[in-house]
């Protein structure tokens, strides 16, 4: 009996060592095939990559081979007129919107409009792009190369436009994106203006002095350390920061006077921070026009010449196993004291120059 039943452990042992084995050598192939998935999106669409080139122009695509198109709304035979959708929401920054290994960009993140703004204009069948606009702006310098980037859409072929349709909130910065379009739609409740520049930090100085913590600080030049979080505010670095946000207020007041064929001192006016509902924002000839995807779609057909309709396309991402773990980890992260806090650190860790709507 003895010997029977160690027959009968040793058999069982035989088949539940082979299963576990199988078990861990499928497990070591998926983690080999996750890691390669992830190795080949590593970099790519960085902000980084997305701005080499002679004056973050188009001087070559980011992938041989083109982007998935869907087409997504539109009327008209597969001749129409060639229309590229483009979303860009949230804070306009070209920085990671999460952390961590898996980390990338959100799909309508300032990086991945930029991306599809480039790929349309290499792409000459595209007459047109779409952009819809949900965001209270963001830093001054990438809401620049989002504009330079629909400008040089517009003037790389003959007969191309940008047609700029604003969400819930497009202030600030996403305005200055907006005013590189030939026409800018409101819906009717839109929140828009904002013109202006801002740059927000912290001071605890007088914290630091009642819990006896000092700033050391070696720097080459009394200018080096500008507005230390931990020393009282110094007026002579106020004035640097000043006179450098004068000259970026300037650029945005003369970029929104060109771009709605405006008087400058009649733009100076009204860019004084404030936000205009669609209603105000049409007064001021800030926007032409307030209306809906199928108002939008009309004065696409009007600027492509189409009135038999026009298709809107949209450029798809490929799936990745590395898509669906970032996913994964940024819901486990959102929401905790320990995110919230890092966030909130992170926000105020260096004074930014923002286009955005405080």
């Amino acid at each position: 009996m003895g010997s029977e039943g160690g027959a009968r452990n040793g058999s069982g042992c035989g088949w539940g060592c082979l299963a576990a084995l199988v078990g861990i050598v499928g497990f070591v192939a998926f983690l080999v095939l996750l890691f390669a998935s992830f190795c080949a999106g590593v970099g790519v669409g960085s902000a980084k990559d997305l701005m080499e080139g002679e004056k973050f122009g188009v001087t070559a695509p980011e992938e041989e081979r083109p982007p998935q198109e869907t087409w997504i709304w539109g009327r008209g035979d597969a001749d129409a007129p060639k229309i590229v959708r483009i979303r860009l929401d949230g804070i306009i920054s070209f920085g990671l919107e999460s952390e961590g290994l898996f980390a990338e960009p959100n799909p309508n993140s300032a990086a991945n409009a930029l991306r599809r703004i480039r790929e349309a204009t290499l792409d000459p069948d595209v007459r047109g792009l779409y952009l819809e606009l949900d965001t209270p702006g963001g830093e001054v310098t990438a809401a620049d190369i989002l504009h330079f980037a629909l400008l040089r859409f517009r003037d790389s072929e003959t007969n191309r436009f940008v047609v700029a349709h604003m969400g819930p909130l497009c202030c600030s910065g996403g305005y200055y994106v907006a005013v590189a379009a030939d026409a800018i739609i409101a819906h009717p409740t839109t929140v828009t203006g904002s013109i202006g520049v801002i740059l927000s930090t912290l001071n605890a100085a007088e914290l630091a002095q009642k819990v006896g913590v000092k700033s050391v600080t070696i720097a080459t030049g009394e200018n080096k350390n500008l507005l230390d979080p931990l020393e009282p505010v110094n007026a002579a670095h106020v004035e640097i920061f000043r006179k450098v946000i004068a000259g970026d207020y300037e650029r945005f007041v003369a970029l929104v006077a060109a771009g709605r064929d405006l008087p400058v001192e009649d733009v100076r006016t009204i860019a004084d921070g404030r936000v205009f509902s669609a209603a105000e924002a049409r007064e001021l000839k800030l926007i032409d026009a307030i209306g809906y995807r199928e108002d939008a779609e009309e004065i696409l057909e009007q600027l492509a010449g189409a009135p038999d309709g026009v298709r809107v396309y949209r450029y798809d991402e490929d799936f990745s196993w590395r898509k669906v773990l970032s996913s994964l980890s940024m819901s486990a992260g959102r929401g905790t004291l320990a995110a919230e806090v890092k966030a909130a650190l992170d926000a105020q860790a260096a004074p930014r120059l923002e286009y955005r709507a405080k």
